[in-house]
Formats: C-alpha cells, structure tokens, sequence
C-alpha cells in the first residue's frame, strides 16, 4: 500500500531529504521532525493494539493525536487493511500480555502517578487537552486504550532503544528511578502509577501544575461590571448560579431549590473546570470568609387559622432579568405568587437583598412567607437585626423582630417573616 512513501521502519522508506521541505508543522510546534514528518512503523505492531490500529486505518477523528502536523493520512478501504493489523502484530510480536500480567494490580497507585507526570511529563505532553503554555507533544489521556501495556513498559525503561532519534530523555537509566522520593524509588511501581494514572486522568484530573497555570488564566475578575456563571458548586449543588461584584461581595444561588445559597468574599471563582473539564467537578469559591446563607427552601405560602404551610407548593425557579448595570434580580413562582428578588453589593462589605411580590400577582388562598434566617442558634439583636451561630447577620429594613419571632425546630432556629404586596423586603446579610 505504499506506506513507505511517508513512513519509515527499520531504516527503509520516508520522505527522504528532497520531499521533506513539503512537511511542515504549525508555527507553535518546536519538535524537529518528530513535528512534522509522520511518525515510523518500526515495532509498530508490539506498540498498537489491534483495535487502536484499525481506528487509524479508517481514519476515525478519535486517532487524531498530532494536530501540530499539517501532514494527514489518507484512509484506506477496511477490506485491504484489516490483514495488515494483524501481519503487524505477527511480525513485531506484539504482547498480548494484559496489564495486569505487567504491573500486577495497581488501582491504588494512581495518585503516585499523577505525581510522576510532574516530573517530566508535562513538560513536552498535554493531558486530555490540558497543557501548560506553550506545549503540544502528543496527548497521554487514554494512552493506556491504545498502547499494549508491555511495549508501555519497555518503552519507559529504555525510550532511544524503541524510537530511534526521539527527544525524549529516560527517566530510568540503567533501570534507575531519578525520582527516590516517590515510591521509595521502586522503578517497576513508577511505572505501573504512570499507566494507572493514565487510565484514569479523565476522572482525576490533570496533574497539578498543569492545572495551577490554567488556573491563573480562567479566574473569573468583575472589574468594570457583575459576572454570572453558572456551574456544579460545593455547598450549593448542580443548579448554581454564581454572581461576582466589584465591590469583592459574591453570592450563589441554588437554582434548583430556589434559595440563597453561599456568599463570601475577596476573589471569585476560577471557571477552568466548568468550562473544560469532562466531568465538571464541583468548584469552591476562591475568596475566603464563605457563609451559608440558607440551608434549603426560603419561600412558603402559609394559609388557614393554625398557620400551616402548604407543603407541595414549592418555588419554581423561572430565569433572571438584567438591568443596565448588569445587577440580576432573579424570579420564582409560588402559587399564584411571582417573586422578584434582587441583589446588589454594598460600598460598606454588605450584600443587599430585595424581595417583592410583582404587582400582576399574589398569592393563592394564604400568605407569602420568607425564612429570614435558619441556624443552630439565632440571637435577636434588636427590633432589626438577627445574628446567626455562625456570624451571619441579617437586617430588615422595617422592624418588627422580637425574641417570640424565633422558633425552634429539629435543633435549629428558624425565623420567618411575611411578604406583603406593594411592600418590598429589604434585606442586608453581614459577616
């Protein structure tokens, strides 16, 4: 088929020194040939697996591995090269031996290997897409589904020796671990973490100081204007919404509930994660003085003499609206209740809150009722004011909180208070 025209294997073939002008790679690529020649078949078949090689036979978009090359293979008819994966495997004798005939079990291994990556690997290797500046090696996420394991092994050990004019250094000369401090040095465990930690990258994420620098690019800054992102935040669940001031005061609503769910202060969040990786992990604020705000469900429609709620109507969560300044007021229903709750950011290091009822509105057979506080123990400072156990203070802008205004319930202090129509809530939270 022809496939020394472009490929070298044992010394025979390749684009020779006339055609090689013709290869190039894109101007961030700094590999020499290995950046933009395609790449030898010498010991091919003990490298591949079988599956793999078939997928880069028929030019599936998964086996893309060098995007840095201009050069691309041209696919051939399945009939004709199904024959050829196996003659490769034949000839080069490639191992069938599975992984844990190589490295024996090594589940437990894989935070070592995420270890060893940082050694070497990440300076010329990108991880399921991530990369530190400047990088555009091959991608090692899912090596392990496409390489046999013991070739993985006997490549490590001895790199030049399987790839002839390669640019990459052995990490164990003569058998030898350059990293002592990991594993006690053991080459045979290294090796076995790496090939774990590959195995798993997608779903332990990238190493590191790979993800330290991604970092330092993706921190969300409100500067001249809020910001709002929404994303799977601790402490508020899969429906957040978090919103960022200028003035370093931040919140997260749990759109889900609806409920105020975190504030705290200073830096806001880093949005890598949400944005990039495949499993979307929950993400922390990156400030520091978090509070929870509230608990669980805020709003309740209370109807009849005992006073009791109506526990199938819960809030729905119905979007956002933005004014010019980019402030959110966010909108429930209830009942036959539409909400209106707004927030804003204070010059003082408060985060006002105001809820209102819309005028084309109100709620059905009851009352609007707004949980104003809920915490292990809750003290009433004044006719305005509540202070929380856990250093959350709460104000309302018109009084009427008294000692009886506390219920205890479950082993928690709650309080709650009306919404009435035409009268909006103002609220400040401090902490």
């Amino acid at each position: 088929l022809n496939c020394y025209a472009c490929h070298e294997r044992e010394q025979l073939g390749g684009v020779g020194r006339f055609r090689k002008p013709h290869f190039e790679a894109n101007s961030l690529a700094d590999l020499g040939d290995e950046g933009r020649l395609p790449p030898g078949l010498t010991y091919v078949g003990a490298k591949l697996t079988n599956d793999w090689m078939g997928k880069v036979f028929a030019g599936h978009p998964s086996t893309r591995l060098r995007p840095h090359m201009t050069i691309r293979m041209p696919k051939f008819p399945k009939a004709i090269v199904d024959p050829l994966v196996d003659a490769f495997e034949a000839t080069d004798e490639g191992s069938r031996q599975s992984e844990s005939d190589v490295f024996g079990q090594h589940p437990t291994l894989a935070e070592a290997g995420k270890q060893l990556t940082q050694i070497g690997c990440i300076q010329c290797h990108s991880f399921d897409g991530q990369t530190l500046p400047g990088v555009v090696g091959i991608d090692l996420g899912g090596v392990a589904n496409r390489i046999r394991p013991a070739w993985f092994r006997d490549f490590l050990l001895d790199p030049g020796g399987w790839k002839r004019g390669t640019r990459m250094p052995s990490f164990f000369p003569d058998g030898v671990s350059q990293s002592p401090q990991v594993l006690d040095g053991n080459t045979e465990q290294q090796i076995a973490a790496l090939w774990s930690y590959f195995q798993q990258s997608d779903r332990l994420g990238t190493p590191p100081k790979i993800a330290e620098a991604l970092s330092a690019n993706y921190e969300l800054k409100p500067v001249k204007q809020p910001l709002m992102l929404r994303m799977f935040m601790s402490g508020v669940g899969t429906h957040a919404i978090a919103v960022g001031f200028q003035e370093g005061i931040h919140f997260a609503i749990d759109a889900e509930t609806p409920r105020l769910a975190l504030a705290w202060k200073e830096d806001f969040v880093d949005a890598r994660s949400t944005w990039f990786e495949r499993f979307t992990p929950p993400i922390e604020p990156l400030g520091k003085d978090s509070v929870v705000v509230s608990p669980d469900v805020e709003f309740r429609i209370v109807s009849g003499d005992q006073e009791e709620s109506q526990q199938s109507l819960r809030p729905i969560f119905l979007g956002y609206e933005l004014d010019e300044y980019r402030i959110p007021t966010f909108r429930y229903r209830i009942g036959g209740a539409t909400i209106h709750d707004r927030y804003v950011a204070t010059v003082v290091g408060t985060l006002r809150r105001t809820i209102s009822i819309a005028g084309d509105s109100a709620p059905n057979d009851g009352t609007l009722q707004f949980r104003l506080m809920k915490d292990a123990a809750i003290e009433v400072m004044n006719s305005k004011e509540l202070k929380g156990a856990t250093g959350l203070g709460v104000a309302v802008a018109i009084g009427g909180l008294q000692d009886d205004s506390v219920v205890r319930s479950d082993g928690t202090d709650e309080v709650w208070v009306p919404i009435v129509q035409g009268q909006p809530l103002e609220i400040n939270y401090r902490w």
